[in-house]
């Protein structure tokens, strides 16, 4: 998969998420508190916020190093496969996500999902459960986010699904008011 080109910096910033203080994540504006505090699909939430199913565009995807503590959650030494997208309002990101896994049938998941929201296989489908725990994420462009561990009962599949909340879906929250 090619990257995309205009994303470029916001895919190194994915990958080199690294974790903050809950403290830091209490600190918080309010608006992004009921972001990072959400138990319901992100997707779902942009959905009813903006009354149109926000846009996905698939970034990039492969195997890579992946981050320390991703790898420690993962059980796993070897490369990860990442994936990440963005999803849009009106064509302009609004929200940065990487999902990250091991190789195998985690990985296998997720290049099947192709453009399909992650959202749809994680809610909808009950052998998926989200673990207690939620680690909360900040990039280097200052976009604060969650990462989140999800646990297939009938496969083993292990994820771990991070979501950043952009200045951009603060500003388009404000100007639908």
């Amino acid at each position: 998969m090619q990257p995309n080109t205009e994303l470029g910096q916001e895919i190194a910033w994915l990958r080199g998420a690294r974790l903050i203080s809950s403290n830091d994540a209490l600190n918080a504006p309010e608006d992004l508190k009921t972001w990072l505090h959400l138990t319901t699909s992100v997707t779902k939430k942009l959905q009813q916020t903006f009354q149109t199913k926000p846009g996905l565009r698939l970034l990039d995807g492969g195997l890579e190093q992946g981050n320390p503590w991703e790898r420690e959650l993962l059980l796993t030494e070897q490369d990860v496969f990442a994936r990440h997208i963005a999803l849009t309002i009106e064509e302009e990101p609004i929200v940065l996500a990487r999902s990250v896994t091991t190789r195998g049938r985690g990985m296998d998941a997720l290049t099947k999902l192709n453009t399909r929201p992650l959202a749809e296989l994680l809610f909808e489908e009950p052998q998926w459960k989200r673990q207690s725990g939620t680690r909360y994420l900040a990039l280097q462009g200052g976009a604060q986010g969650r990462g989140c561990v999800w646990h297939n009962r009938d496969s083993d599949i292990v994820l771990i699904v991070q979501e950043f909340f952009l200045d951009s879906l603060f500003t388009k929250i404000r100007s639908a008011l």
